[in-house]
């Protein structure tokens, strides 16, 4: 389809959720079953099963900037390696600086303004929880990029049932897509991108056996 005209896009995902599988880590934990008790089995097993990477939550408030070191749980500007959460609602955060974060989780309506560039590197089943509406605004990109590790260069974007994610700013990404997932009535949130999007593959609605509609371009 010759999207070159277009000026927005929107798209309704309404695909299947794939079952929670445990991570690798937790596998090999547990298969250390027969040198362990039970109660230090439980234990290991539960340590393996928490992610890796660490969570920044907003707490400037209404508004603030982003790359202010006080507007975040942990002291710092959030890192690459790190997970934002915003759950202050209504809160407009305007981005500052060139950043790179592995993915945002949405708890709460917010309003993020691009001053400069944001970047956002997770792939893979983590993904980028959308529980509540959340709006990008430029002037600068939002970029998806493959984090260099993983066997798939898609972002996954996870936008709740009643949930809007609206792009106004430009999307980037090279080597990168964007795949949206829903779990029957669950993740039937709504995706709208204002810019058509210049990452190859173009966003598309997938998910396991393919049950999704197609996106309807605006």
């Amino acid at each position: 389809m010759d999207m070159s005209n277009r000026t927005s896009s929107v798209m309704n995902a309404a695909p299947r959720f794939p079952d929670p599988q445990p991570s690798p880590a937790l596998r090999a934990a547990c298969r250390v079953a027969g040198r362990l008790s039970i109660g230090g089995l439980l234990a290991l097993c539960l340590i393996a099963s928490f992610p890796s990477f660490a969570d920044q939550t907003w707490v400037g408030g209404a508004a603030g900037s982003w790359n202010d070191s006080a507007n975040w749980s942990g002291g710092t500007v959030p890192a690459a390696s790190e997970v934002v959460i915003f759950n202050t609602p209504d809160a407009v955060v305007s981005v500052d600086a060139d950043t790179t974060i592995k993915l945002i989780r949405a708890y709460a309506p917010a309003t993020l303004t691009l001053n400069s560039p944001l970047h956002i590197v997770n792939l893979g089943m983590q993904g980028t929880d959308i529980r509540a509406d959340l709006v990008v605004n430029g002037p600068s990109t939002l970029d998806f990029s493959r984090n260099g590790t993983s066997t798939t260069d898609l972002l996954d974007l996870f936008v709740r049932n009643g949930a809007t994610l609206t792009v106004n700013a430009k999307l980037t990404g090279a080597n990168s897509g964007i795949e949206t997932w829903a779990a029957d009535n669950f993740m039937n949130g709504t995706y709208v991108f204002a810019n058509p999007p210049t990452i190859f593959p173009t966003p598309s609605a997938s998910c396991g056996a393919q049950s999704s509609r197609s996106p309807r371009w605006a």
